[in-house]
């Protein structure tokens, strides 16, 4: 004979275990769906591949040591366009389908005004950048290594240093910049 209080404690841990259960179906489910839809692509490198950056679907860009490739059928084929300086490349942004920014540690920004096809050196008194964003098609800004901080009001064609504010209140210390993003058209 089970009683009302031990049917009750009996109904409260199926319930639990039901609970757990569903919950690990439900994980097992989100996962496998999640995962499955990776593919695996290759890129015939040796190189280190620091980012990525797409422009859509089909056109898209991975980059690295010395390296960018650039694919135009969502990654299943990829190619090397022409660089004019090698370099560890660490951002990318563009600001249209055909204009787009390339920085990293070559003290410089590369430009492209033809898709990523062809990269050409820009006017940049700088360190070591790390990012690169644009909040239109005229301001951008870029940070890097010791507080560095460019900006363009012109689209890339020259690039000023910005003085960037002391930390802590210490103008000897040094830092790194390591990412930018505007949050509308003028303030990033």
């Amino acid at each position: 004979y089970i009683t009302r209080y031990q049917n009750h404690k009996i109904c409260q841990i199926i319930m639990t275990k039901m609970k757990y259960a569903f919950f690990f179906i439900l994980l097992y489910g989100i996962n496998h769906k999640t995962f499955s839809q990776w593919n695996n692509l290759s890129i015939n490198s040796t190189q280190f591949l620091y980012g990525a950056y797409f422009l859509n679907n089909d056109t898209g860009f991975v980059f690295g040591d010395g390296v960018v490739f650039k694919t135009n059928d969502g990654g299943m084929n990829w190619s090397s366009p022409a660089i004019a300086i090698s370099s560890q490349f660490t951002s990318m942004n563009f600001i249209n389908d055909s204009i787009g920014f390339l920085v990293g540690d070559a003290v410089t920004v590369l430009k492209t005004t033809d898709g990523g096809n062809n990269w050409f050196i820009q006017n940049s008194p700088i360190q070591l950048l790390y990012s690169i964003d644009f909040g239109n098609s005229l301001n951008g800004i870029a940070v890097g290594d010791e507080a560095t901080i460019i900006k363009t009001i012109d689209g890339g064609q020259y690039w000023v240093q910005i003085q960037a504010p002391y930390l802590f209140g210490d103008s000897l210390f040094h830092y790194e910049l390591r990412t930018v993003q505007f949050i509308n058209d003028s303030v990033a």
